[in-house]
C-alpha cells in the first residue's frame, strides 16, 4: 500500500465520503439526542432478557483473549497483503465506537462485566471494538508497477484523455456556439462524419466541453444495447434521467412513452395483441398525447438537451435504421439536438444490406440537417507521433540512425530512391498509405515494439517496419508471407534471395472470399517494396533465406547475433578471427558470408587494415580461398583507396609490407596474396602495387620461411612453390617458375624425400584409368631427367606406393625421352595402385 494512493482515493471520492460522514453524523446525533429512549430499549430488550442469566468466569476470559488474538492476527494478515479499510468503512467504524462510548459506556443504567474481573476493559468493549473490524471493507491501495527500462504498450484511450491531437478544438467551439444559439421546434440532427479511428469520439468530447455549462447533456450509446427492440427504451431511460432534474412528471411521461413504444415495436408482444383488439383507435391518440405532453414540458423548461450518439458505425444495419428512426420520428422533440458520430461509408453500406429503405443516401440526408466531415489526419503528424511513441530521439546514435534511415525510406521511398528535390510535391510513401489514423498507428506501434524488443539489433529496421505494416493492413497476407506462399526464390541473382510472386498473389486473392474489403493494391505495393532487390546490400534483409526465419520465428537459429558480430568487430584482429572460426565450427558460415558481403566500406583506414588482416588470417588452406579473394579485392583499385582514406601510395605499400611480415597470417595466405599482385605486374595492369622485384623478394622469402618451418609434404608446399612464376611457355602453355623457386624446391624435397616418395606416382587422368605418370614438376625442379632419377634412387622408403613408383622408373624415363606424358599399367596393377593412393589420402 502507498499512502499517496490512499490519499488520492480519498480525494477522488471526497463527495461520496462526505455523504457517508454526513449520514453517520446524523445517526450519531439522533442517537445522542434520543439516548434515554435508546438506553431504555436496550435495557428492556437485551439487559433484562438476553444477558440476565449470563455466567462469566475464567473460561470467558480465555475466550476473550483468543478473540483478541484472532482479531490481531486477522489485521496483520490484511496489512501484510496490503489491504486497509476503505475511508467509508473507517467512518462507519468510528461512528459505532462513538455511539458505544458516548452513550452506552457512560450510562449509569448498566453494570459491565470486566475482563479478569478488573476495570477498565469490559467484555462488551472487546466485542464492540473488534467485532466490527471483521465486517469492514478492506482494499489494496497501490500503484501498478512498471519498469521504465523496458518497453510498454501504447493505450488507445485518446478519447478518454480528450487530447486535441488533430487541432480541432476551435472547430468544435464554433459548432457548439451554433448549437447554443439555435432554438428548434423539432429535433435537430448533426452528423459528425469520419472514418474508423478518425477521432470522432474525441471530437464529441470537445463539443460536450463547450456545451455542458448551458445545456443538458445526454449520452446514448446504442452499441451497448443487446437487443434492437430495446434501443427506444434505452434511449428514453437516459433521456428521462436528464429530464427529471427539471420536471419529474415529464420524466415519468417519458418512461411511459418509452414503454408504450417498446410494446408497439415488439411484433410478438402480447400487449400489442390486447391493445390491437380492445384499443385499436386509442393507441394512436395516447401516443400523440404523450408526445405533446413531453414536448410542452421541454418548451416550458427552456433548456436544450444535447444527445450524443456514438459508435453508430459498430451497429448492424437494422440497429442503424432503428436509431435513425428514433432521431427523426420517435424523439423529434423541441430543443433537442442529436449529435451523431458515424462512418458514412460503413453506415451507408450496412443500410443497403438490410433492404429496408430505398435511396439510402437521400434517407440519411433527410435525417441530418448538418453534416460535419472530420479532416483526415495530416501525414507529418503521424510520423511525429510515431517517433514519439518509439522514443526515436532518445535512442543512442547508431540505433537512432537506423530508425531515421528506415523512416525516410517509408515516408519518401516509392522505388529505390529518396527524393528531396521537390519537397512541396504531393507525395505519399508506404507509411502514410498504410497508417490512416491514430488507431492504426497505435496498433502498428504495439505490434512493432513487441517484435523489436526481442530482435533489436538483429534485423533491418526498415524491413521489420514494412512487415508490420503488411500485418496491420492484412494479417492474411502476413501469414501467406510466413508460409512462403507468395514469395519464391530468385534464380537470376548472385546471392539467393526471395522475390514477390505477384501472379500467385493475384490468384489467391481472387479466390479468397474474406478479402473483398482489403485494399489489395496497397497490400500488393507493400509486399512488392519489401521483397525488391535493394541497391545497397543489407546484412539482415528479409529477402535472404537465412534472415527470413529471424523475422518470422523471431529466433536467430544459425545466424550470428549482430551484437556478437559488433563485439568481434570492435576487438583485435586475432580475437575477431578466433570468433569467426568459432562461428564456422557452429555451422554459421552462410551468416558470416552475408554479414561480410554487406560491408562495402569501412569507417577509416585503421578498420580497413584490421579487416584485411582478418581475411588473410582466415585463409589457412586452399579450401579457404574465398577469404583470400576478399582480402585481394580490397586492393583492386589503389586509386580508390587513396581517395577514400586520404592516403598515399607509400601508405598502401607499407600496409602490404606489414601484412606480408605478419606471422599471425598463415604463410600460404601471404604467399597466395602476393602472387595475385605479381600476376598483375606480369600482365601489365594499369594500376599495380609494387614491381616484379618487390614481389619476387617477398615470395621467395615466404617460401624460405615455409621450408624452414615445415617437414611434411602436402599440396600446400606446391601452392607456395607455384606462386614464384616467371612466365607461361607460349608453346606448351606450362608454367615456368624462377630458378630460385626450383632450387628452393629441390632443397625442400631432398630434405623430406623419405616422406615425399609416396607422392611421386600419380594417375594421369581424373577419373583415373590405366594411364599413370610421375610428379610433372620433377624435371623443372631438379633440372634434368638424370637428376630426377638420381633423386628417386636416393630415397630409402619401404612405402608400397614408392616401391611402385620405383618399379616404373624405367617407363618414366622412356616416356620422357620419347616426349610422352604417361605410361600404361595393367588393369590389376591399376586397381592395386589406386587402392594405395586412396589409403594415402585417407591418412591425410
Amino acid at each position: 500500500m502507498t499512502s499517496s494512493k490512499y490519499l488520492k482515493d480519498i480525494w477522488e471520492n471526497i463527495f461520496s465520503i462526505g455523504k457517508t460522514v454526513s449520514i453517520c453524523f446524523l445517526i450519531f446525533s439522533g442517537a445522542y439526542i434520543f439516548q434515554n429512549s435508546l438506553i431504555h430499549i436496550t435495557k428492556d430488550v437485551f439487559t433484562e432478557h438476553l444477558f440476565v442469566d449470563l455466567h462469566l468466569g475464567n473460561l470467558s476470559d480465555i475466550i476473550s483473549m483468543l478473540f483478541f488474538l484472532c482479531t490481531v492476527l486477522f489485521l496483520i494478515l490484511q496489512f501484510k497483503n496490503g489491504r486497509v479499510p476503505t475511508p467509508k468503512s473507517i467512518v462507519i467504524y468510528l461512528t459505532i465506537l462513538s455511539i458505544n462510548y458516548a452513550i452506552f459506556r457512560k450510562a449509569v443504567d448498566f453494570d459491565y462485566y470486566y475482563l479478569f474481573g478488573t476495570p477498565p476493559i469490559a467484555y462488551l468493549d472487546l466485542l464492540n471494538c473488534f467485532l466490527p473490524l471483521y465486517f469492514l471493507r478492506y482494499r489494496v491501495h497501490s500503484e501498478v508497477k512498471t519498469d521504465s527500462t523496458l518497453p510498454s504498450f501504447v493505450e488507445d484511450r485518446f478519447d478518454k484523455k480528450s487530447k486535441d491531437l488533430y487541432s480541432r478544438t476551435e472547430v468544435a467551439k464554433e459548432i457548439a456556439n451554433l448549437i447554443s444559439n439555435t432554438v428548434n421546434k423539432s429535433a435537430f440532427a448533426i452528423a459528425i462524419i469520419g472514418k474508423w479511428g478518425a477521432g470522432k469520439t474525441v471530437f464529441l468530447r470537445f463539443l460536450e466541453n463547450n456545451l455542458k455549462s448551458q445545456n443538458e447533456i445526454v449520452h446514448f450509446n446504442p452499441w451497448k444495447v443487446t437487443d434492437v427492440k430495446q434501443i427506444y427504451y434505452s434511449f428514453f431511460k437516459s433521456f428521462s434521467k436528464a429530464l427529471s432534474k427539471y420536471d419529474k412528471n415529464a420524466a415519468k411521461d417519458v418512461k411511459k412513452y418509452a414503454e408504450f413504444l417498446t410494446e408497439i415495436d415488439d411484433e410478438n408482444s402480447f400487449a400489442k395483441i390486447v391493445k390491437a383488439v380492445f384499443s385499436a383507435f386509442e393507441d394512436e391518440k395516447d401516443l400523440s398525447e404523450k408526445f405533446d405532453t413531453i414536448n410542452k414540458s421541454l418548451n416550458v423548461i427552456g433548456k436544450r438537451f444535447i444527445v450524443f450518439v456514438d459508435d453508430l458505425d459498430r451497429l448492424t444495419g437494422k440497429e442503424i435504421i432503428q436509431t435513425l428512426k428514433l432521431i427523426r420520428n420517435v424523439a423529434d422533440f423541441s430543443n433537442v439536438f442529436f449529435v451523431v458520430a458515424l462512418d458514412y461509408q460503413y453506415t451507408h453500406g450496412a443500410m443497403i444490406k438490410t433492404q429496408e429503405v430505398a435511396f439510402e443516401e437521400k434517407y440519411l440526408q433527410k435525417i441530418f440537417q448538418f453534416e460535419f466531415v472530420l479532416a483526415p489526419v495530416k501525414k507529418d503528424f503521424i510520423v511525429d507521433q510515431l517517433r514519439k511513441m518509439l522514443s526515436v530521439d532518445a535512442m543512442d546514435g547508431n540505433e537512432q540512425a537506423q530508425f531515421n534511415i528506415a523512416l525516410n525510406q517509408l515516408i519518401f521511398d516509392k522505388g529505390d530512391y529518396v527524393t528531396t528535390l521537390f519537397p512541396d510535391m504531393t507525395f505519399e510513401g508506404d507509411l502514410e498509405s498504410a497508417i490512416e489514423n491514430m488507431r492504426d498507428l497505435i496498433r502498428f506501434v504495439n505490434s512493432f515494439k513487441t517484435v523489436y524488443s526481442k530482435l533489436k539489433g538483429e534485423v533491418d529496421v526498415y524491413d521489420l517496419m514494412m512487415l508490420e505494416l503488411i500485418k496491420l493492413k492484412s494479417v492474411y497476407t502476413y501469414q501467406l508471407i510466413a508460409e512462403r506462399k507468395i514469395i519464391t526464390g530468385s534464380k537470376d541473382h548472385v546471392q539467393t534471395h526471395f522475390v514477390f510472386d505477384k501472379d500467385t498473389f493475384e490468384k489467391i486473392f481472387s479466390e479468397a472470399e474474406h478479402t473483398s474489403n482489403l485494399d489489395k493494391s496497397l497490400v500488393k505495393s507493400l509486399v512488392s517494396n519489401l521483397f525488391r532487390s535493394p541497391s545497397k546490400i543489407k546484412p539482415r534483409s528479409i529477402i535472404y533465406p537465412g534472415s527470413f526465419e529471424i523475422y518470422i520465428y523471431q529466433e536467430l537459429f544459425q545466424n550470428i547475433s549482430i551484437k556478437d558480430w559488433n563485439v568481434g568487430r570492435a576487438s583485435s584482429a586475432i580475437e575477431f578471427c578466433n570468433a569467426i572460426k568459432q562461428w564456422e565450427t557452429e555451422g554459421k558460415g552462410n551468416s558470416i558470408d552475408q554479414l561480410l558481403s554487406s560491408m562495402t566500406t569501412f569507417a577509416n583506414f585503421e578498420e580497413f587494415k584490421k579487416y584485411v588482416t582478418v581475411f588473410l588470417m582466415m585463409a589457412e588452406t586452399p579450401a579457404k580461398r574465398n577469404w583470400l579473394m576478399m582480402a585481394y579485392s580490397q586492393f583492386s583499385r589503389p586509386s580508390l583507396l587513396r581517395q577514400q582514406y586520404k592516403i598515399s601510395d607509400g601508405d598502401i605499400k607499407d600496409l602490404v609490407n606489414l601484412l606480408l611480415t605478419n606471422t599471425n597470417i598463415p604463410i600460404y595466405a601471404r604467399s597466395e596474396f602476393s602472387s595475385f599482385f605479381l600476376q598483375e605486374v606480369l600482365q601489365n595492369k594499369s594500376e599495380t602495387i609494387g614491381d616484379k622485384q618487390f614481389w619476387y623478394y617477398h615470395l621467395t622469402k615466404l617460401f624460405i620461411e615455409f621450408i624452414r618451418k615445415t617437414d611434411t609434404v602436402d599440396q600446400l608446399s606446391y601452392e607456395i612453390y607455384w606462386n614464384l612464376i616467371e612466365e607461361i611457355d607460349p608453346v606448351t602453355n606450362q608454367l615456368k617458375l624462377t630458378n630460385r623457386a626450383n632450387k628452393l624446391m629441390s632443397i625442400y624435397l631432398t630434405k623430406v624425400k623419405d616422406k615425399y616418395g609416396k607422392y611421386i606416382l600419380r594417375p594421369y587422368y581424373n577419373p583415373p584409368d590405366e594411364k599413370f605418370t610421375f610428379d610433372p614438376w620433377l624435371i623443372q625442379i631438379f633440372g634434368s631427367l638424370e637428376n630426377v632419377i638420381t633423386f628417386i634412387n636416393s630415397i630409402n622408403s619401404q612405402d608400397e606406393l614408392f616401391k611402385s613408383a620405383k618399379k616404373y622408373l624405367t617407363e618414366y624415363s622412356r616416356i620422357n625421352l620419347e616426349g610422352k606424358s604417361y605410361f600404361t599399367v595393367t588393369s590389376t596393377e591399376k586397381d592395386r595402385i589406386l587402392i594405395l593412393i586412396r589409403q594415402l589420402h585417407a591418412q591425410q
